[in-house]
């Protein structure tokens, strides 16, 4: 679902008694350059000369909620309905910027006004089956999703969102063949390749995986620290810092750590004074870019993490990993390499989703969750003793926690 209310595909300037055409021309260029505070200062005249204008409130709840003045964004989507009730992309845009706030019951009444008005819209669907999915309830999730098909049976989209579910609920055959019609309908949707390969067992080396995650943090990169701390209520990066920092209170600065998955730089802000050398990989373009502003490390490489471990000959007194392996899965070949560049007495430092078990499960989320006990028997194995394990909430899913914990680990002297 969309958290950065962007506007609707084909969205364009509509002709109005109420207000000037060329008016809403202007706020939708400066939207599209993300000139927002321009687009805000002269939609906000817009709104005050023409009050009867539904399409001007609308576009001013736009650019509120890319500002992340989410007030300002509920203000400008009810005062568009206030004056046209019958607008669908209204009642979406008003349940996202509700469920940004945290108002479930809201966002799930103005998903369900957008539906009972156009029982096509496939984002409302969507939206709706993971609040619900993301709560427990997969039953309700499953029944909007299987609504949604029969309203619109040529949406890839949903039925990507339904094999997502019923991987959820371990039954795969199922999950597979919503599969094979979603990529029949759209072969270019990448998250259904993502969903296959990791049905086949094949899916972190699957080259076309590795794309559509940099693809998904590309898309994300400008909004995405703002994203993680305001609507995820993410602190995994102090979190390892602190747990590295309990075990080691007189580490020395002298350190060369390694950021696997290193993203805008969350991590590099906590252990650049702790570091000798911090580098930093990553498989987003855009998101090594964010990093590279920052200006805390000596090197940036854009990268799959088994691919730089296997051909790097440099060796490191620190490797941290937050948030990373949760789109890996199987940590198999992650353990061996890592173990291989550090030093003796290093130490590895990472987050996991968390889940009962001996293994790992893909979640609808397209997230990795692993099990305690799989961790630690992938410890025992590379020879890494494990000096800490703690649970924590690794973030806020549609205002729900997701447990995980959090791991650090030292290679034998």
């Amino acid at each position: 679902m969309s958290w950065l209310l962007c506007l609707p595909a084909g969205c364009t300037p509509a002709v109005s008694t109420h207000s000037s055409t060329a008016d809403k021309q202007l706020i939708f260029s400066l939207i599209k350059q993300h000139k927002l505070n321009s687009a805000l200062d002269h939609c906000t005249r817009t709104c005050r000369k023409y009050p009867l204008d539904a399409q001007a409130w609308f576009l001013l709840g736009i650019i509120n909620g890319q500002l992340d003045n989410t007030d300002g964004a509920i203000d400008g989507f009810s005062r568009s309905i206030e004056i046209n009730p019958d607008s669908y992309q209204s009642h979406h845009y008003l349940g996202t910027a509700y469920l940004r706030k945290g108002n479930l019951e809201r966002s799930i009444g103005c998903y369900e006004s957008a539906l009972a008005l156009n029982p096509r819209d496939v984002e409302s669907y969507r939206c709706l089956s993971n609040i619900h999915a993301s709560s427990g309830k997969f039953e309700n999730a499953l029944q909007l999703c299987n609504e949604g098909i029969s309203n619109c049976p040529g949406s890839a989209e949903l039925h990507s969102e339904l094999a997502k579910l019923l991987i959820e609920l371990d039954d795969s055959a199922a999950a597979t063949q919503h599969l094979e019609i979603a990529n029949q309908l759209d072969p270019g949707l990448s998250e259904v390749r993502y969903y296959t390969a990791a049905l086949s067992g094949k899916h972190y080396s699957a080259a076309s995986n590795q794309s559509h995650v940099a693809a998904m943090f590309d898309k994300h990169a400008d909004a995405f620290d703002l994203h993680l701390h305001h609507a995820l209520k993410y602190r995994i990066p102090q979190q390892i810092h602190e747990a590295v920092c309990h075990l080691c209170p007189t580490a020395s600065h002298d350190l060369d750590i390694l950021d696997l998955g290193c993203g805008t730089g969350l991590c590099g802000v906590h252990f650049r004074p702790m570091a000798l050398s911090l580098a930093g990989i990553d498989l987003s373009s855009g998101m090594l870019e964010k990093a590279r502003q920052r200006g805390i490390y000596d090197n940036l490489i854009q990268s799959e993490l088994n691919r730089y471990l296997v051909s790097t000959g440099d060796q490191y007194d620190l490797i941290i990993a937050a948030d990373v392996f949760i789109y890996v899965g199987d940590l198999e070949s992650a353990f061996l390499n890592t173990a291989r560049v550090l030093r003796a007495g290093g130490l590895f430092a990472f987050s996991v989703e968390s889940i009962a078990g001996t293994s790992f499960k893909l979640r609808t989320s397209g997230r990795y969750a692993h099990s305690s006990r799989y961790i630690q028997d992938l410890a025992a194995t590379h020879d890494l003793e494990v000096l800490e394990m703690l649970e924590t909430i690794i973030r806020q899913e549609c205002f729900q926690p997701v447990p995980g914990h959090i791991f650090v680990m030292r290679s034998h002297e």
